[in-house]
């Protein structure tokens, strides 16, 4: 993000402003810091879309991970949205809003009372909704505790580092200054997308940005057992488009 372009964008018709810890495309964490001095001077309400880094960062951080400011601890920022179902390792269906405070959460619950029945509130717009994926995350939360999420992210960030090491000796550029567990990463000589078809079909199932055009993955703890065979299947496959013998294109996906 561009605190300054951002901060001259913003009119009378601005509703907040946003900040991502970090994007998912290349898992660059915005300068919050920076973005909550230009809300603060425009008076607009700063939300940090934290859904990829939200349970990542701060125990990223307590490994010594140098995370910049992203969270509450810049007085500007008023919510922030974190998803369980990533790095919180949860099961999909259960997800986390954060406000600085009891009286900026007043404006989420959905409250509605002009019908024919009973005034209805729901802490959130959605109406009924299951308790079992709450319960889940609850349960594997409270298991992990602090330290096994410390464990966790540990292992990410450094499965992450070895991927930047290797990319890089094989003539890759890493998108930005990753540090969490998402890292996008572009060839400067040969078509990404070719190498993304030529992969694909060696078994690799990831993802692809258009914007720089790059490779991107998102690593989980497990990966670290493949590490050396992606990276080696990788080799390969730069090697096979750059003698043109790459099969057919490939498709690429947001899943």
């Amino acid at each position: 993000a561009d605190p300054v372009a951002m901060g001259e964008a913003v009119d009378a018709a601005t509703i907040m402003m946003v900040g991502s810890a970090p994007n998912f495309p290349h898992g660059i964490i915005d300068p919050i810091a920076a973005l909550g001095q230009v809300a603060e001077q425009k008076d607009v309400w700063l939300h940090v879309d934290a859904c990829v880094g939200g349970y990542f960062a701060p125990f990223a951080r307590m490994n010594g991970v140098p995370v910049p400011e992203f969270d509450f601890e810049v007085p500007a920022v008023k919510s922030m949205s974190a998803d369980l179902h990533k790095y919180g390792y949860c099961a999909k269906g259960a997800s986390t809003v954060l406000f600085r405070s009891e009286e900026l959460y007043a404006h989420m619950p959905f409250d509605m009372a002009g019908w024919s029945g009973a005034p209805m509130k729901t802490p959130t717009l959605a109406g009924t909704r299951p308790g079992g994926a709450i319960s889940a995350a609850w349960g594997v939360m409270n298991t992990l505790g602090i330290e096994g999420y410390k464990r966790l992210q540990g292992q990410v960030c450094a499965t992450r580092e070895r991927i930047e090491e290797g990319v890089k000796r094989l003539g890759f550029d890493v998108v930005g200054n990753p540090m969490l567990g998402l890292v996008a990463f572009s060839h400067p000589n040969v078509h990404t997308f070719a190498i993304y078809g030529e992969i694909f079909r060696r078994g690799w199932f990831t993802s692809v940005t258009k914007e720089p055009p790059s490779l991107h993955l998102m690593l989980s703890p497990k990966h670290a057992d493949v590490a050396d065979a992606y990276l080696a299947d990788l080799d390969a496959s730069v090697k096979a488009v750059q003698a043109g013998t790459a099969g057919e294109k490939v498709e690429a996906r947001y899943s």
